[in-house]
């Protein structure tokens, strides 16, 4: 019972199933979730993906208290400006994995600043997205107000069809190079990459915005996109956890995004991710663990389940069984000298008495202690319990007290 009760306090069995909320199905954030429930379920657990209208959604889902989602992504940048002490509360990160660009695309060729957009029809993303809360800063930066813009709702692979039958004039998001949007957006024809100037205000001004360097051609060789060698400006996505998380579930997370996401890509060398740099929430003990030491052995050879049985085995199982030995080893030598200890002390006694009776000539107040000490001893004896192995010495001692009282008896009468 006491194995089986520390076992589910401190070593409780990992959860079989688990939420993750990502974005738009078909992006890259529910793309590399399907990745991970691969990983998940070759460990024995379900990975559930949750499809959400961006970061604003999945931010409310982590921190939901009936704990709709498990874990999820999150664009970068998008928790500042909020009261963070109480955002990061129960929220934490596993890892920055991915580069995600700024996108401004464009029917027209000469957009080369925000301010070029004033008055003309925009898409920035649904009202809680990432996209939306990165283009409404930006413009803010520039002093571009809501008012300046027709802001248009269309979102996803419709804003392609949109820009092409001139219903939308530009849009502005954040996504992974290698989202279908980005990639249908630039291999369209009449539609523009932005290349904005004075990127390096921007980013100063917003630190969570990083500016990467991009060689004329490399995102679209056969339409030459970029037209030429530029800056795009990019935030860093982010995986998080809620912080009750299992902490095996944690490590396997974490496991699961270095296989994902440790790779080259377009705006980044092999190895640059995952990290945990430039953070909006503490990074999680388990990612760090996993990252600086590795995956442990156990769990990585094993399924969660049978990895926390063998924990068990052998940080509580083992030491319980040891003291359980110990203290089989311990008892009956403390209970040999408890009852040793008893009868020497009762003989100590006895002895004294009969040097007292063999040295002196005891008057009869001593003759009456004798006496009544003799009887306590008697009948500590009749009441005391002791193994079978020693009842020849009690009976000896028993006897040998009635010597001794049968003595008093024959020099010094009743």
């Amino acid at each position: 019972m006491a194995f089986f009760a520390l076992s589910d306090t401190y070593l409780p069995i990992p959860p079989s199933s688990l939420n993750i909320t990502t974005g738009r199905v078909g992006g890259m954030y529910h793309e590399h979730a399907k990745r991970y429930a691969e990983i998940f379920a070759s460990k024995g657990i379900t990975l559930n993906i949750l499809e959400s209208a961006g970061s604003g959604q999945n931010l409310e889902r982590l921190r939901s208290v009936s704990r709709e989602a498990d874990m999820g992504f999150l664009q970068g940048g998008f928790a500042l400006g909020e009261q963070l002490s109480a955002e990061a509360q129960g929220i934490q990160t596993i890892a920055r994995v991915d580069v995600e660009p700024i996108w401004v695309f464009s029917r027209f060729k000469d957009v080369d600043s925000l301010l070029r957009l004033q008055g003309q029809r925009v898409t920035m993303g649904q009202l809680g997205s990432g996209s939306r809360a990165v283009a409404t800063r930006m413009f803010e930066q520039v002093r571009l107000e809501p008012k300046d813009l027709i802001v248009s709702e269309t979102v996803g692979m419709e804003i392609v069809s949109a820009m092409r039958e001139g219903r939308v004039d530009a849009a502005i998001f954040v996504a992974s190079v290698d989202a279908p949007l980005v990639k249908a957006l630039l291999d369209s024809p009449g539609i523009h990459l932005a290349q904005l100037k004075r990127s390096a205000g921007l980013s100063e001004r917003l630190p969570y915005l990083n500016p990467r360097f991009v060689a004329a051609g490399s995102l679209n060789p056969t339409r030459l996109q970029p037209p030429q060698d530029g800056i795009l400006l990019s935030t860093l996505a982010g995986v998080l956890v809620r912080e009750e998380l299992h902490p095996m579930i944690k490590r396997l997370l974490a496991q699961a995004v270095q296989q994902t996401h440790s790779g080259a890509g377009p705006l980044h060398r092999a190895g640059e991710f995952p990290h945990l740099k430039q953070l909006e929430f503490p990074s999680a003990p388990q990612a760090r663990e996993v990252m600086r030491n590795g995956y442990p052995w156990l769990e990585q050879h094993l399924s969660l389940h049978t990895a926390q049985w063998a924990y068990r085995l052998l940080f509580i199982g083992l030491p319980l069984a040891l003291l359980a030995f110990t203290l089989s080893q311990l008892i009956p030598r403390y209970l040999h000298w408890r009852i040793e200890s008893s009868i020497n002390g009762w003989y100590g006694e006895l002895k004294f008495i009969e040097n007292d009776l063999g040295t002196t000539t005891p008057g009869g107040l001593e003759i009456a202690r004798y006496r009544k000490q003799l009887a306590h001893i008697s009948e500590q004896l009749f009441h005391y319990q002791a193994p079978q192995a020693y009842m020849q010495r009690l009976y000896m001692l028993h006897q040998h007290i009635k010597l001794v009282q049968s003595q008093l008896v024959q020099r010094h009468g009743r």
